[in-house]
């Protein structure tokens, strides 16, 4: 974990640093549950899809930073896929190929008041940013 005055930053690469990330924020008085619960979920979906990279949380929002490129169209076309879940007030998993393919987490933080938008971070590198709606 590293500290900066703007973020704190988790590097996930496996289930042993997602256990460590986890230890980290249960000890964290200045991280809201909500943002832990965010940031848990998306570290999840990184070592589920056998990506590595890094979780950020500031005050505002949390990125999640992908360091694979290879993947961006098959991640926008699954948010899209999950945002449009969540818009037709949808619960449950995403299908891919006949077969369920997850989407719960990104569907409950959607749910949960926040959103998602996928950017190109750098030219081998993308992010997952997750932000408060607006009320």
């Amino acid at each position: 974990m590293l500290h900066t005055n703007d973020y704190t930053c988790f590097n996930i690469k496996n289930k042993k640093d997602l256990f460590a990330m986890q230890k980290e924020l249960n000890h964290s008085n200045s991280i809201s549950m909500e943002k832990k619960y965010i940031a848990l979920e998306l570290a999840e979906n990184m070592i589920e899809a056998h990506e590595e990279g890094e979780i950020k949380i500031n005050g505002i929002e949390i990125v999640n930073i992908i360091n694979d490129t290879k993947c961006k169209s098959e991640l926008e076309e699954f948010i899209e896929r999950v945002k449009s879940m969540y818009q037709k007030g949808e619960t449950g998993s995403v299908k891919k190929d006949g077969r369920k393919n997850g989407g719960r987490g990104l569907l409950s933080i959607l749910y949960a008041g926040w959103n998602l938008k996928l950017i190109q971070e750098e030219k081998e590198k993308l992010a997952l940013v997750v932000f408060k709606r607006a009320s």
